[in-house]
């Protein structure tokens, strides 16, 4: 009892002498304590066959009621909602940047970071209020639809300004966005694509010869471009040296030379056209893909073999959800890896522009409404170039149709605090890391990149913007454990809670028992 009233070393290797067999020792040391009696203590908490179906039923019961958007009561789904939504005390990594993400928005309220415009004057005042959260749209947006939240604020908007256009309703446009998507996509492969490669095949070119001339085609202007930004590969950056490029095509025979002439033509018509949609639609310049052309005039995706990559980018280009952001192309550096599959390329390229550009149109829906419906509570639409050019931020609201007087309800970009290291005060700053953050919602307009920075401290803005981005898949995982519970009642109310299941099964088994030991030398001592 010493050890008990007074822990201490000398108290603990006393009680260990003086115990009268080991079978104490549990009482003592906590481990050993659970690794004899976990397994009785879990017996007794379960309980009998009965209790445990009671206890399947009550789990099923709960999950049911959470399917519908009530509160899951049962103990560890009730723990598991609490760690997830920071209620418990222990910190996720989820939970650890939402904190950040609300102190961030929590500092905007200080003197050096009040909310204003990009011109420096206060900001625009609230013309909407957020919806309520509502059992119905939790119990939609698990079973129905996720973008529920963007509907009641498209509905709230309308209800506070009046209709809005078409173009800036985007809960309408991500309606329409997969439908749109797969038609442009089919319509591409089977009116265009589909037909060259059958053109290809009549005229007797295999894909391999015809890539390796395509390749050796554009080697030269590629290896020109690497050269002047990798001094060690002065000729050889497309993987394909000038030398071994120039030999190839001029021993090329005429007849081959023809063909494959003919049909290169038909490939830079497909670059040229996938080009003029990223600039139709706002995710490049014409002045960056006029460089682009006047840089290379017989371009093709050089991709190279992933097997041979120390690792390969599981990013496609695609973005998170609908949030696009960045250039279409990625700054070429040269390599002497096997480029391959460069058809495949040229169509997958057409397709992430068609994805890209459906995609932008629900994003620039959303800034067009954040900006003729401001609320700085739940969103604020941020424009880093604004104050560098009004001409520009006028042309570029004008290009999407919206009223010059809306620049003002673009915000200013939140600033941080950080030391200066010359001086050792405190300054604030834009930290630009902080657009890659969960409640920032990128949009690319004119070629450039936008904001929407969603307030965290709003769980409809929150909750939206995860939808928007892809980013609340965990929710999936609810639905499946509600269904895996229904379908291990269903099993266990027809195997172990049924009482007729036992004894059939029983003389099932023997009956089997008897059949395969016929096969065996047993059989023979009957």
């Amino acid at each position: 009892m010493d050890f008990y009233e007074n822990p201490s070393i000398d108290a603990y290797n006393n009680a260990l002498r003086l115990m009268p067999s080991y079978d104490y020792y549990q009482y003592i040391n906590p481990s050993e304590y659970w690794a004899v009696d976990a397994e009785k203590l879990m017996q007794r908490k379960l309980g009998s066959g009965w209790d445990k179906f009671v206890l399947a039923v009550k789990r099923l019961f709960e999950g049911l009621k959470y399917m519908f958007g009530f509160d899951n009561q049962y103990v560890v789904q009730r723990i598991f909602n609490d760690v997830m939504s920071s209620k418990g005390e222990r910190f996720t990594k989820a939970a650890l940047n939402d904190y950040v993400d609300a102190s961030v928005m929590g500092m905007l309220n200080l003197d050096e970071n009040t909310r204003r415009n990009y011109k420096g004057k206060p900001a625009p005042l609230s013309v909407w209020d957020s919806p309520e959260k509502s059992k119905f749209d939790d119990w939609a947006y698990r079973w129905q639809d996720k973008h529920v939240d963007t509907k009641r604020v498209v509905q709230a908007v309308t209800k506070s300004i009046g209709e809005i256009a078409d173009r800036f309703d985007a809960y309408l446009k991500e309606t329409l966005y997969h439908g749109k998507v797969a038609k442009q996509t089919m319509d591409f492969l089977k009116r265009e694509f589909r037909p060259f490669i059958e053109k290809m095949d009549k005229m007797g070119v295999k894909v391999d010869e015809f890539e390796f001339y395509l390749h050796d085609r554009h080697a030269l202007e590629y290896n020109e471009l690497i050269a002047s930004r990798n001094p060690g590969m002065p000729d050889v950056g497309s993987g394909i040296s000038n030398e071994k490029a120039i030999e190839y095509l001029n021993n090329l025979n005429q007849e081959d030379k023809a063909k494959y002439e003919e049909l290169a033509k038909d490939v830079d018509k497909f670059v040229e056209e996938t080009q003029d949609m990223l600039v139709a639609n706002g995710l490049e310049t014409q002045e960056r893909i006029d460089s682009w052309r006047e840089m290379f005039k017989h371009y093709v995706p050089l991709k190279r073999d992933p097997n041979e990559l120390d690792f390969v980018n599981p990013s496609f280009g695609m973005g998170k959800g609908f949030a696009v952001k960045g250039d279409f192309s990625r700054t070429s550096t040269g390599s002497l890896k096997t480029v391959v599959d460069i058809l495949n390329n040229i169509a997958l390229q057409r397709e992430m522009a068609i994805i890209r550009s459906e995609k932008v149109r629900v994003g620039r829906a959303l800034y067009g409404m954040a900006l003729q419906a401001p609320n700085p509570e739940f969103w604020m639409p941020i424009n880093p170039d604004a104050v560098k050019n009004k001409k520009k931020l006028i042309a570029e609201l004008k290009t999407m149709g919206l009223d010059p007087e809306t620049a003002e309800n673009i915000l200013q970009e939140p600033r941080t605090p950080r030391i200066d290291k010359k001086t050792g005060l405190v300054e604030y700053t834009v930290n630009p890391t902080m657009r890659n953050m969960r409640n920032v919602f990128p949009v690319r307009i004119n070629g450039k990149d936008r904001f929407i920075i969603f307030n965290p401290a709003d769980p409809r803005a929150e909750r939206m913007v995860e939808a928007l981005k892809n980013m609340d898949t965990h929710q999936l995982e609810n639905g499946l454990d509600t269904v895996a519970e229904l379908t291990r009642l269903i099993a266990a109310m027809n195997t172990q809670f049924n009482p007729v299941f036992g004894a059939w099964n029983f003389v099932r088994d023997v009956e089997s028992a008897a059949v395969n030991l016929t096969g065996t030398p047993i059989a023979e001592l009957s």
